[in-house]
């Protein structure tokens, strides 16, 4: 029988691996320098939390959640976001007692049943973050600058941030009743049956149509007088930390939670499917999910389309560094490979990178393999050098090699790496 990956799903290799985890160590680095805390959050979760946070109306819930029902006749879902999980932890934990500081981030695997299409799978990796109890806008302009420092640390150039602001409780009214002129105005029976339907339910959703959306582009939502002063206050501070940005009043992101602030950062390098970080204010979700009144910040990025982003404009994080920097080589004698070994393991120990071991091959195989490997030196053990009690060390750039004494062999290496560092 033959397997195959199931569709949407893949394997992710090499070079591609090492970019996702270089993608991964940056965002940690830049993580730690804003003093966010790691958790890990389960891969699955009552299909009931989703529903209730993320939305009924949405795309996820409608269309795209991997939902089935476990031995005990519960309903569970593989997590298609990050942040519902996080707000049940954080309640379900009592974190705001135990954590001084309420910045937590996690780096994991997302499930959504959607078309793949560039940079976008059914399961796929996110790097997120939650910043809880900040009720000021300046919490707002940290996770955009945190987004940012990310990406370009990461090694994407020429990002584009678009903000906007959803409103409180108090100016949504006033918002829903923007809409329902507009659509008025349009005529009802014109729009497409997801508006119809998501309009009685949510009619912001009708702004992030992908058939009709553009049917809203001129819409500029009136926002109460608080909300206002925040949304400008929020400019202003982009602005004085020379972020470059523009306001898109279509801007209402796909999930249901977001209050006030949200934001999308996009790359034109894939096209259509440009946007590669989004998030956004929800201060209303942890006492939605039975917590106290939380004021709650956060975003996700991508970390699939970051990858594919910078395969296609950089030079991939995998450098010559990443090949072994000496191959040993040893001939079928067993004294041979028992010291080849024996140095390999040295050499490692040494915090060199090291490949070899591969004694039942012919010694001009082990070289061939080295080559084929990028490696920068490699070392020769024979009959001859086991009782002249020496190795070669072979420059595999020039083709020169020369004899080293066994004793010195492991410093005339580290030598060797430190030049070449």
């Amino acid at each position: 029988m033959k397997y195959q990956s199931v569709k949407g799903f893949r394997d992710i290799l090499g070079v591609s691996a090492e970019t996702f985890s270089f993608v991964e160590k940056t965002a940690r680095a830049i993580f730690r320098k804003y003093n966010f805390d790691e958790i890990r959050i389960p891969t699955v979760e009552l299909s009931d939390l989703f529903l209730r946070t993320i939305g009924e109306t949405t795309d996820i819930v409608e269309k795209e959640m991997y939902v089935f029902e476990d031995k005990g006749k519960r309903k569970i879902a593989l997590r298609p976001e990050g942040t519902a999980g996080v707000v049940r932890a954080y309640i379900e934990n009592n974190l705001s007692q135990k954590y001084p500081s309420q910045k937590f981030f996690y780096i994991g695997q997302m499930f959504r049943q959607e078309r793949p299409q560039s940079g976008r799978f059914r399961e796929f990796s996110q790097i997120g973050c939650e910043y809880f109890g900040n009720l000021s806008v300046y919490a707002d302009i940290e996770i955009i600058l945190l987004a940012k420092d990310i990406l370009e640390s990461s090694g994407i150039k020429d990002v584009k941030i678009e903000i906007n602001n959803l409103g409180c409780e108090k100016c949504r009214p006033l918002l829903q009743k923007n809409i329902s002129e507009i659509i008025t105005k349009l005529n009802f029976d014109n729009l497409c049956d997801d508006c119809k339907r998501r309009f009685s339910k949510n009619p912001f959703r009708v702004l992030d149509c992908k058939i009709d959306g553009e049917k809203f582009k001129g819409f500029t939502p009136k926002l109460c007088n608080e909300c206002s002063s925040e949304f400008e206050e929020l400019k202003n501070g982009l602005k004085n930390a020379n972020l470059n940005f523009t306001v898109s009043n279509k801007l209402v992101r796909g999930l249901d939670y977001y209050t006030k602030t949200v934001f999308e950062i996009t790359s034109d390098v894939l096209g259509s499917q440009s946007a590669v970080c989004a998030g956004g204010r929800y201060d209303n979700l942890v006492k939605d999910l039975g917590g106290a009144t939380t004021a709650a910040v956060g975003f996700a990025i991508g970390v699939d389309r970051l990858v594919e982003i910078l395969e296609k404009t950089v030079r991939s994080p995998k450098s010559e560094a990443k090949s072994p920097f000496v191959f040993v080589c040893a001939t079928e004698n067993d004294d041979c490979k028992k010291m080849a070994f024996h140095i390999l393991s040295e050499i490692r120990n040494s915090g060199i990178i090291a490949d070899g071991g591969y004694f039942e091959k012919s010694l001009k195989s082990q070289m061939r393999l080295a080559d084929a490997l990028g490696t920068k030196y490699a070392v020769i053990i024979g009959d001859e050098e086991i009782k002249n009690k020496k190795i070669i060390l072979r420059d595999m750039k020039v083709q020169q090699q020369k004899e080293i004494g066994l004793d010195g062999a492991i410093e005339e290496i580290k030598k060797c790496f430190n030049r070449n560092s």
